[in-house]
């Protein structure tokens, strides 16, 4: 199953769809708030929340053993749903998932801190701005050093498109995404799990890398030369070539494009 990354939808996934539709079953999904999803009525966007509805979602389904491919925030959500259902049999492709609390600078810092207390503010602004250029300056705040953004692929696929992504789901998600910390939990992971990274990711230095191939027993760690944060999109034919290799499994049903 695709799941996008933060103020990503499932269109960041159309190019590897296209690749390998012939073969695979392909879904993926907007998340409550982002693309065509409507927010969550009566819950805050958060990754636990994000994690059950996935979960209600295979079920509704009646998958038994998807394959989940999660991009940056979708990473951290497949991974999370990888610990609820326990089951080895399940391969997660986790590609720049956040599972440690970011170090980001104080400029960064001073932003998210003004758009998480002062909500207001943030939603007027990205109602002025139309959900455009603005996004633009809030991915940014996110990542302490700007050379791992494509702006070509960011403005190509997310700028321009005209997609509805809700303020409170954006301003929610990140909240969650700089604090996440779920280094213990992981340790117990009986998925088999494919981390996937950017040369030129710079959102995650390479000791946070290095980190999970300690603490995950069954895991693959690959690096793309010359990536950076929007892999899928970006280099979309060594994405591709990471998934046959990995979910070279008879009778797997791969779950993204609704």
């Amino acid at each position: 199953m695709f799941i996008h990354p933060w103020l990503g939808t499932a269109d960041n996934f159309l190019p590897i769809i296209e690749k390998i539709g012939d073969r695979f079953t392909c879904i993926a999904l907007d998340l409550p708030g982002f693309g065509k999803t409507k927010i969550f009525p009566d819950r805050p966007h958060t990754i636990k929340n994000y994690v059950q509805l996935l979960t209600e979602f295979v079920k509704s389904l009646n998958l038994q053993t998807p394959g989940i491919i999660g991009a940056s925030l979708g990473g951290t959500i497949a991974l999370q749903y990888a610990l609820i259902i326990n089951d080895p049999a399940v391969k997660i492709l986790a590609q720049s998932p956040v599972y440690k609390p970011l170090k980001l600078n104080k400029v960064s810092r001073f932003y998210l801190w003004l758009m998480t207390k002062l909500p207001f503010i943030f939603e007027a602004a990205m109602r002025l701005c139309k959900y455009k250029s603005f996004r633009r300056f809030i991915y940014l705040v996110g990542d302490s050093n700007i050379k791992s953004v494509d702006f070509e692929i960011l403005s190509r696929y997310a700028l321009c498109q005209e997609i509805s992504c809700s303020p409170r789901a954006v301003y929610e998600s990140v909240r969650e995404i700089i604090n996440v910390d779920i280094r213990d939990k992981i340790k117990g992971l009986q998925s088999e799990i494919c981390f996937i990274y950017g040369s030129l990711e710079t959102l995650l230095d390479f000791d946070y890398k290095k980190e999970l191939l300690d603490i995950i027993p069954r895991r693959s760690f690959y690096y793309v030369k010359g990536g950076k944060h929007f892999l899928s999109l970006q280099k979309t034919q060594e994405f591709v070539d990471h998934i046959f290799n990995f979910f070279n499994t008879p009778g797997l049903d791969l779950v993204g494009k609704l």
